[in-house]
């Protein structure tokens, strides 16, 4: 017999896998130094060789790779959500049993974390901040750390900003002079 429900069921199996493999890379080219996530400023620093790859693979390409990069910060967002909404259950959960009871043995806890995990309820996604737009440095390729590369030390090479549908991107040296400000005379 027929089930209409096996095929959403393995679509959403596959896109967990492709989100799983496409975090795993993105780990793996922060890990080796050829990108860096800026949390605080939302700024996305790339190695220039890195560049050139995704360049390579033209304007789709490109696009598709900074659209990968912000499913990797919005997952990110997501699992640190979710565990802190995870130790918050379990610590209440246990501070409460221990009100309740005066002697709790380490399984007798454990029990009640894993009680409290499984009728955690599910943070509403509303809630949490997702990336929606950032901004791209490009530093170049002999840069020391892609952490302190910076426009007084040469590293820098290109800047540009992403929306979520395009991204406007320009040499460094041709716009450094309207990001300074002018003494006015």
């Amino acid at each position: 017999m027929w089930n209409p429900f096996k095929r959403n069921k393995q679509n959403k199996l596959q896109e967990l896998r492709d989100l799983s493999a496409i975090s795993a890379i993105l780990n793996e080219f922060e890990r080796h130094g050829l990108i860096h996530w800026q949390r605080r400023d939302k700024i996305l620093v790339i190695e220039e060789s890195l560049v050139k790859l995704k360049l390579a693979e033209g304007r789709s390409g490109f696009l598709k790779f900074l659209n990968q990069v912000a499913m990797w910060q919005n997952n990110n967002i997501v699992q640190e959500a979710y565990e802190a909404h995870r130790l918050k259950v379990e610590t209440e959960a246990v501070r409460k049993a221990q009100a309740q009871f005066a002697m709790l043995t380490k399984e007798d806890l454990q029990r009640i974390r894993q009680n409290a995990r499984e009728q955690m309820p599910i943070i509403p996604l509303e809630q949490l901040k997702f990336i929606k737009e950032f901004d791209i440095f490009v530093v170049r390729a002999d840069a020391p750390s892609l952490q302190d590369a910076t426009k007084e030390d040469g590293h820098l090479l290109a800047l540009g900003h992403y929306d979520g549908e395009k991204v406007e991107m320009a040499m460094y040296e041709d716009i450094k002079y309207i990001l300074y400000d002018r003494p006015e005379s």
